[in-house]
């Protein structure tokens, strides 16, 4: 009988049609951790059944199964403490116990936290280790190191503490905290602004004020950008390493602890989403999480950046209406209002920690520089819980939250489990998240629905060592066709997108998946350009030679609209030495490499990048153009320079071609090539664009179809 841990994550679902298919299961239990302590702190032993029942989403549940685990951590008589001294250990665990796995997490720090987290982890280490608690240790600075591997060895675990916590500080969050600080204060110059805009327009103007104003929006508007790709920047990196450590701890049994070392979460509101992603799979892992705030005591709050930032936004709502009253349109400023309220409300960085631990079943350490008294807490909970089981009564797996409610026939105890989970199906070799299962269910209707216009499609590109072909799954969105929704002021429009690309073999399992979930706001004055363009995402695959599947589907969340198709992809075997043609794409614009490209991006062309688009219909008629992309990869070391013929078919009549010279090879070997026809002579239709390569005796031919309106 198969179980799933629970999990808490707040996610609206899509509303779905009454005859879209749910999918279903009647095998799968419910397991609940639960610590409880009496009204002094002290741990309650000696619990049955009997004494607790359990509620999801308000309904009574039966409970299947209730363990009492003990013996695996915390508090031991002194006799046992002195035959765990005695006794001699291999570091291998107790088959006859529960196996606890315990991970130390050390996030960027400065100097003064750094020493803080050093004499916590170090009080947390003097305490016994019985046999069959591990430990592990981790290091994060904007990218996951494992300093040491789960062991019980006293010794090794203090020198990973000191290697992590005894080099160079990084004062990544202090400086954070002082750059957003500094931001919020510089925008305090609005008021120029502000009052220049109520002013008379007969008045007359400083010049030295004017200046002045300019200057210091360039300012505040330079520094809040900065500040917002910086925040998101430690919240994506503090986010992903969690996330790696909990989905690999999901493959063993058991309950898993993490002590969280960190000066605070700053998740503002474009990541959210994959914080309470990360959550919800630490729940599905059976992890708990206990966050230490290792800035310790402070005589000053944690709420002044918040407050700073909403009065910013009070100033900025002001200047906002009084331009409205002049007729002037919005600026920057005023089109993130919304956004900054939300970061805000977050801006204290104990909040997400707090929710961090409460949400995942664990507690938050904080406001001390005396962690020992936390840290007893919580070994005592590393021996001493509940497990209780149960199988939920609903169950349809739709990717809803479904909330826990734990109680005990017991006075005034206290109760510490996770708050819920989610109802997320199983998908073979890869992580449902909540956003995904109407997708699925939309995969698996019959017949697929078709509410939303969208294309997906495999590109091929490069040959690989060892058989495999470089593939891109490139998924193409005409915003046209999506829903925008204005807001009650009529200042913004908001959408949001959901979808799902996946790649399956011939015994339908998934060998590549991208997904993305978008919910975006867009001002009233930029709408229209909006709608005119095109959601374009990519993700690289290698592929084996063969029969694929490509499902892909997409939901319109703000009009409850759904979409699925299916497409049949053949990998062809081609020797990694020898001439060979990339798929050819249409080009939707250029734009400028990035600094840092992604290795082996197939879509970079020198010093651009193309964007390409599945779109193949484009206006025809005078002063208009065709532009394709794709790559040839010639022979490498051959005498011979490769060859190319590109040709125009109107069904089977061939209109014409050429044979267009080829530049040279760029350093990794292959030759991107755009290729550019006026559109001047062509009439309205369906024509094939056939292009063939030849070299060393070898060739290779790709065509595409185009419609020219």
């Amino acid at each position: 009988m198969g179980k799933i841990s629970i999990g808490l994550l707040l996610a609206a679902s899509l509303a779905l049609p009454q005859d879209t298919p749910i999918i279903r299961t009647d095998s799968s239990e419910v397991v609940v951790d639960v610590v409880i302590r009496d009204k002094k702190g002290k741990l309650v032993r000696g619990l049955t059944a009997r004494d607790f029942t359990v509620q999801e989403d308000g309904a009574g549940q039966t409970i299947t199964a209730l363990r009492e685990v003990t013996g695996g951590g915390g508090s031991v008589d002194a006799g046992a403490v002195g035959a765990a001294r005695a006794a001699p250990t291999d570091g291998k665990p107790d088959p006859s116990k529960t196996v606890h796995l315990f991970t130390l997490v050390f996030d960027r720090m400065g100097i003064d936290s750094r020493r803080i987290a050093r004499v916590a982890a170090n009080d947390l280490l003097k305490q016994d280790l019985p046999p069959n608690v591990f430990y592990s240790v981790f290091h994060t600075d904007l990218s996951l190191k494992l300093v040491q591997p789960f062991t019980n060895d006293r010794a090794k675990l203090k020198a990973a503490v000191e290697r992590v916590l005894g080099g160079n500080p990084t004062d990544f969050a202090n400086s954070l905290a002082d750059f957003q600080q500094s931001a919020a204060q510089t925008a305090g110059g609005a008021g120029a602004s502000e009052a220049a805009s109520s002013g008379s327009r007969g008045a007359g103007v400083d010049a030295g004020n004017l200046a002045a104003e300019a200057m210091g929006k360039m300012v505040s508007e330079g520094m809040e950008f900065a500040q917002t790709a910086t925040r998101e920047q430690a919240g994506r990196s503090s986010i992903f390493s969690l996330w790696g450590i909990v989905k690999a701890q999901g493959r063993l049994p058991g309950r898993k602890s993490l002590l969280y070392f960190s000066e605070g979460l700053q998740i503002p509101a474009s990541v959210i989403n994959q914080f309470r992603n990360m959550m919800a799979a630490a729940n599905k892992a059976n992890v708990a999480i206990y966050p230490i705030d290792a800035r310790g005591l402070s005589a000053t709050g944690d709420n002044g950046l918040g407050e700073s930032m909403i009065a910013q936004a009070g100033r900025i709502s002001a200047g906002q209406y009084k331009n409205q009253e002049n007729g002037e349109q919005m600026s920057r400023e005023m089109d993130r209002q919304f956004d900054r309220i939300q970061d805000a409300i977050r801006a204290n960085p104990q909040v997400m920690l707090q929710e961090l631990a409460e949400s995942t079943g664990g507690f938050l350490m904080a406001n001390t520089n005396d962690f020992r008294q936390p840290l007893r807490r919580l070994t005592e909970e590393l021996g001493t819980y509940y497990e209780l089981v149960y199988r939920p009564a609903n169950t349809t797996l739709d990717g809803r939250f479904r909330a826990i409610e734990v109680k005990v026939d017991r006075p005034e105890v206290k109760i510490q489990s996770r708050s819920g989970y989610f109802a997320l199906p199983s998908l073979a070799g890869t992580t449902v998240l909540p956003y995904e299962v109407p997708l699925l269910n939309a995969l698996a209707a019959k017949p697929l629905p078709k509410g939303v216009e969208f294309r997906a499609s495999v590109l091929r590109f490069r040959p690989l060592p060892g058989g495999e072909m470089q593939t891109e799954i490139l998924f193409d969105l005409p915003m046209s066709g999506v829903t925008f929704r204005e807001n009650a002021e009529k200042t913004a429009y908001r959408t949001h997108f959901s979808f799902l690309a996946l790649v399956k073999d011939t015994q339908g399992q998934v060998v590549g998946k991208i997904t993305r979930d978008l919910p975006m706001d867009q001002p009233a004055d930029r709408l229209k350009g909006f709608q005119l363009g095109r959601a374009i995402f990519n993700r690289q695959l290698n592929l084996r030679p063969g029969r694929y599947t490509l499902e892909a589907a997409v939901a319109d969340r703000e009009g409850e609209k759904i979409a699925a198709r299916r497409i049949a992809v053949v990998v062809p075997g081609r020797p990694e030495k020898t001439v060979s043609l990339s798929s050819i794409v249409l080009v939707r614009r250029m734009d400028q490499a990035p600094a840092t490209p992604e290795p082996d991006d197939p879509f970079l062309n020198g010093v651009n990048r193309v964007v390409p688009t599945l779109n193949d219909s484009v206006p025809g008629g005078a002063g208009k153009a065709l532009s394709l992309y794709f790559v040839v990869y010639p022979i490498p070391g051959a005498a011979d320079k490769p060859k190319l013929t590109m040709e125009f078919f109107d069904g089977e009549k061939r209109l014409g071609g050429g044979e267009p010279e080829l530049p040279a090879p760029s350093a990794d070997g292959r030759i991107p090539y755009i290729a550019t026809t006026p559109l001047d002579a062509f009439k309205p239709g369906l024509y094939e664009v056939r292009v063939t390569v030849n070299q060393g005796g070898a060739s290779d031919v790709q065509s595409t179809f185009v419609t020219i309106e």
